[in-house]
C-alpha cells in the first residue's frame, strides 16, 4: 500500500527536504503535491514503465525547450528522470513534474473565445513541432490503437452490446486504413480535456498530464478537447449545442492557424476523431463500473451507444465551411 511515508520516502529521490505530501487522487495514477526544497508533481504508476516514461519526458522536454507552456519533467537528486520502485512486492514506474501554474477548470469557471484561440495557437504550435520531433534516442510511444482501452474494448464492448462490438471492430478496420501523413500524424497529447490544462489571471496556459501521449492524428487533440466541452453536465444535451460548438471551433481554430494548418481530409472526418473518443470513454466506464452506472454515466453509455449504431455525427456541425471562415 502506498502510505504518505512510503510515497515521502520515494519523493525523497527528487529533494532532500519534505514539509508535506497531498493526495491529488489521480485517475489512472497516484498522484501527489510535495512541497519542500520545491514544490512538484510527483506520479507513481504502476508496473514497470520505464521506456514508455522515458519517452513522454524526452517528448515533454523538446517541447518545453521550443517554448511551448508545458509542466516540464523534473530530474531527480542524482540527475534521473524516471526510477522504478519496488513497494510491498509491486512495481511502480516513478517520474516528477513541475506543479503548473494557475487554476484548475473548476475555480477557473468557464473558458471562453480568448481562452479558446490560446488553446488553439498553443495546440498548432504542438502539432508543429510533433511533425520535426525525432524520437530515435528513445523507444517510440505507443500507436493510437494500442491505447489501453481501446485494447480491451472488443471483450468489454461484446460482453456489453454485441452490434456495438462489431461496429467498434469495423470502425478500428477503417481507422487503420486511413492516412497518415506527417503532417498530419505524429505524437499528440492524447488526453487533451480541460482539466488537463490550467489558466493564470493573466490567460497564460499551462498544460500536463501527457501519460495518454501517443502517436494519432493531430486533430484528435482538438477532437478531445472539444469532446469534453460539449458533453458537459448533461450527455442528452449535445443536440442544443450546436451554435456553441461552432462558436468554440471558430476561435480554437483562429489560434491554430496561427501556429499550423489543419489537414482537410481529417476535417472533413473529424466525427470519426469524435467517435475514437466516444469508444475510449465508453471501454473505460464500461470497465469500471458497468454494473454500477452513475446518473451521467448511464447517459453518456445510452447516446453514445445510439449514435455509434446509428451512425449519427457526435455534433451536427459544418467544420469544414467554419474552418474556411477561419482562412478568410
Amino acid at each position: 500500500m502506498l502510505t504518505e511515508t512510503k510515497i515521502a520516502s520515494i519523493a525523497s529521490l527528487f529533494t532532500n527536504n519534505i514539509t508535506s505530501v497531498k493526495n491529488l487522487n489521480g485517475f489512472h495514477n497516484a498522484i501527489y503535491e510535495v512541497s519542500g526544497d520545491i514544490t512538484f508533481i510527483l506520479r507513481v504508476a504502476e508496473g514497470k514503465r520505464e521506456e514508455q516514461t522515458n519517452s513522454e519526458i524526452d517528448f515533454l522536454r523538446y517541447l518545453h525547450k521550443n517554448l511551448v507552456p508545458v509542466a516540464p519533467p523534473i530530474a531527480s537528486l542524482q540527475n534521473k528522470y524516471v526510477y522504478l520502485v519496488v513497494v510491498d512486492g509491486k512495481y511502480y514506474t516513478v517520474s516528477a513534474y513541475q506543479k503548473a501554474k494557475g487554476k484548475d477548470c473548476w475555480s477557473r469557471g468557464i473558458d471562453g473565445n480568448d481562452q479558446f484561440i490560446i488553446i488553439g495557437q498553443t495546440l498548432g504550435r504542438m502539432h508543429r513541432l510533433s511533425m520535426l520531433y525525432n524520437c530515435n534516442k528513445v523507444t517510440k510511444r505507443r500507436q493510437w490503437d494500442e491505447n489501453s482501452h481501446l485494447v480491451k474494448a472488443q471483450c468489454i464492448l461484446r460482453n456489453y452490446n454485441t452490434d456495438l462490438s462489431d461496429k467498434f471492430n469495423s470502425y478500428i478496420s477503417l481507422m487503420r486504413r486511413f492516412p497518415r501523413k506527417k503532417s498530419s500524424f505524429g505524437l499528440v497529447h492524447g488526453d487533451f480535456l480541460f482539466s488537463n490544462y490550467f489558466f493564470d489571471d493573466d490567460n497564460n496556459i499551462f498544460i500536463f498530464d501527457f501519460d495518454e501521449c501517443e502517436y494519432s492524428w493531430f486533430i484528435y487533440d482538438i477532437a478531445v478537447c472539444m469532446y469534453y466541452y460539449l458533453l458537459g453536465a448533461d450527455p442528452t444535451e449535445l443536440h442544443e449545442k450546436v451554435e456553441e460548438a461552432e462558436d468554440m471551433f471558430f476561435h480554437i481554430m483562429s489560434g491554430y492557424v496561427m501556429e499550423y494548418e489543419l489537414d482537410i481530409e481529417c476535417l472533413r472526418n473529424i466525427d470519426l476523431f469524435f467517435q475514437l473518443r466516444d469508444y475510449v470513454l465508453l471501454s473505460s466506464i464500461l470497465e469500471s463500473s458497468a454494473n454500477n452506472l452513475s446518473s451521467w454515466s448511464k447517459s453518456f453509455v445510452e447516446n453514445a451507444t445510439g449514435r455509434l449504431l446509428g451512425g449519427k455525427p457526435f455534433i451536427q456541425v459544418d467544420f469544414e465551411r467554419v474552418y474556411k471562415m477561419v482562412r478568410r
